[in-house]
């Protein structure tokens, strides 16, 4: 997946800020290690998935601000933009399906029994999907995804047409 253009000029905003922060050329060098820093790896910015842009753009922010109290605790939680994101596309699924509000518990509990009773993902007798740590998180992210898929919904954010059917999963 690459990145939309937005986000290219977002980056590219806040990666010429931390540069002239770090009093240094905002060259393909400053990036590249930049770029390792916050990922772990060198890796070419045409190809970063929404979780390295959140990364990345946390890192950047700190670099840009070292002394922003708000950019370090966002850097500190980056991984909630990713469940937040999960939870976005899960809910518009479920919607544009009109399904009611017990499908993605049952959903769940149906794919990861007692695991989520483990994790205290249940509450007063019922499983509250949006506690699941976040690699349970994606799992029923694509499960809703390809169940959409199957029965005409939009599996992406872009798919305008399958939102006007309403088609039980």
């Amino acid at each position: 997946m690459s990145m939309s253009a937005k986000q290219r000029v977002l980056l590219f905003r806040w990666f010429g800020r931390a540069a002239r922060v770090m009093r240094r050329a905002a060259d393909d060098e400053l990036r590249h290690e930049l770029t390792a820093a916050a990922l772990g790896r060198v890796k070419s910015w045409r190809h970063l998935a929404n979780a390295d842009i959140d990364r990345l753009l946390a890192h950047l922010r700190v670099c840009a601000d070292p002394d922003s109290l708000a950019a370090r605790l966002a850097a500190a939680n980056v991984g909630e933009k990713e469940r937040e994101r999960l939870i976005i596309g899960i809910e518009r699924r479920l919607s544009a399906a009109a399904l009611d509000e017990g499908y993605a518990p049952a959903l769940a509990v149906d794919k990861f029994g007692e695991a989520m009773g483990a994790i205290g993902a249940r509450r007063l007798g019922r499983a509250d999907w949006r506690l699941l740590p976040l690699p349970m998180l994606r799992q029923l992210h694509l499960t809703v995804r390809e169940r959409a898929g199957k029965h005409g919904l939009p599996q992406r954010r872009g798919d305008a047409e399958g939102l006007k059917k309403k088609v039980k999963l």
